[in-house]
């Protein structure tokens, strides 16, 4: 067995069984394997690649048993890992697959390698022929067996974007998302940036909408490279970038980033303001905050405090701009976070209670002429559009304020898409006080 097959076997077993976070989980297991970097690599692939099949695999394993009977843990997940790579890895060819899926079995259960040795080969010679519904006739069960969702979210995509929209965006949430980063303007710009990180042998290319930000490949571990020590840049994706460059902080001016972990948003922010102000950064976890601090000093922002909040609690003093980056069901993400796919409805059925009461919270904290922006990482109306209009319907102090669209237009919200924008699935709105 070789160390990548092994390690994204602990790795999915881990995720599956005991609900680890998969980033968190590969990274920590990679370490601990001493994995090469190719290794490495490989078992990232499997993993990622799995958990984002999960529903079409259990379909092709689920047509090859002879008995439907419930499978050990362990093995659905070896069965699993070792069919993405018969059906999806070009460059592995199916015995090895398999025969790396029969050691991993017998690790678990000596008893076990005829039977997944069987499962596989059966997987591998029936690998042409079709295990979806109908997408005519079911159109929700296709999509939720093809791309690896609840049925519930193939039902509300279809509903708001169509078949053909909900696929589009499902096809697009497929593999790694583009790695981009954001050049910290109070060090550098893109130009220089890009020419730094090309001498270290990254390849950076210009954001087709957003000035500041590259998109690189060709980095290793990001952390590991010189320029990202010095504070040159930080990663965010460019639907993140957008919405601060909606938000529009200046310089001198206070604002409050309510739900600011990871702490993107706050970085940008304080950049864009020159470092002069005042940016408080909230959120309810500790830990969390301490991340942003330790991203604030490696970047040199010097105006960005951070404090444990309740969001839609307690009042503020009065701010130029507020920021309501909102918890959300994290649709617009499942490229980044595989394990979405699998979120029940009961999971995010309060979800839009708790935004609203962060806004009409936050609304208070906004001076008259202030800016308030909402925006989530979904792509559910229920949790984006609703809200914001039930606000504005209660909040007549508040008005639509417009900005400009990545395609030139304008307007005063807007959802960006993976298939249409080439980033994450988010929705920014923008108001200003009266």
């Amino acid at each position: 067995m070789t160390g990548a097959r092994v390690c994204a076997f602990r790795v999915l077993k881990a995720v599956s069984l005991n609900g680890a976070f998969s980033p968190r989980a590969l990274d920590a297991e990679i370490k601990a394997s001493a994995l090469s970097a190719q290794d490495a690599a490989l078992a990232a692939s499997i993993v990622y690649g799995t958990l984002e099949r999960e529903s079409l695999l259990d379909a092709y394993i689920r047509r090859e048993l002879a008995k439907k009977g419930k499978l050990r843990p362990e093995i659905s997940v070896i069965l699993r890992l070792s069919a993405y790579q018969i059906l999806f890895c070009d460059k592995i060819p199916a015995y090895s697959a398999i025969n790396e899926g029969v050691e991993l079995a017998k690790s678990v259960d000596s008893r076990s390698g005829g039977f997944v040795n069987a499962v596989l080969r059966n997987i591998d010679r029936h690998r042409g022929e079709s295990v979806l519904p109908d997408a005519e006739a079911d159109p929700a069960g296709y999509l939720s067996i093809r791309y690896s969702v609840e049925s519930w979210i193939a039902e509300e995509w279809i509903y708001e974007y169509g078949f053909a929209g909900a696929e589009a965006i499902l096809a697009a949430s497929e593999g790694r998302p583009p790695l981009t980063v954001r050049a910290n303007t109070l060090k550098t710009d893109a130009a220089q940036l890009s020419d730094r990180l090309e001498a270290d042998g990254v390849k950076a290319e210009k954001h087709p909408f957003i000035p500041e930000m590259l998109t690189l490949s060709g980095t290793g571990s990001v952390d590991g490279l010189a320029a990202y020590r010095e504070g040159l840049f930080h990663v965010q994706d460019a639907a993140s970038a957008f919405c601060c460059g909606v938000l529009a902080a200046r310089p001198g001016e206070r604002v409050y980033d309510v739900c600011a972990a990871p702490g993107g948003k706050s970085f940008t922010a304080s950049e864009m303001m020159n470092n002069e102000g005042e940016l408080r950064s909230f959120d309810l976890s500790e830990k969390k905050l301490g991340l942003i601090r330790e991203g604030a000093e490696r970047l040199g922002i010097t105006i960005l405090t951070a404090a444990v909040r309740d969001a839609s609690t307690g009042v503020l003093p009065e701010a130029d701009r507020v920021l309501c980056d909102v918890p959300c069901s994290g649709l617009g993400v499942i490229r980044k976070k595989p394990e979405i796919r699998r979120k029940r409805a009961s999971d995010v059925s309060e979800l839009p209670r708790i935004q609203s009461a962060i806004l009409e919270n936050s609304a208070r904290c906004v001076r008259k002429g202030g800016t308030l922006v909402y925006s989530t990482c979904t792509l559910l109306r229920a949790e984006n559009e609703a809200v914001i209009e039930a606000f504005l319907a209660n909040n007549g102090d508040f008005t639509p304020s417009p900005f400009l669209l990545p395609d030139g237009g304008e307007d005063w919200r807007v959802t960006l898409r993976p298939d249409l924008n080439g980033t994450d699935g988010f929705f920014v709105a923008r108001m200003v006080k009266i």
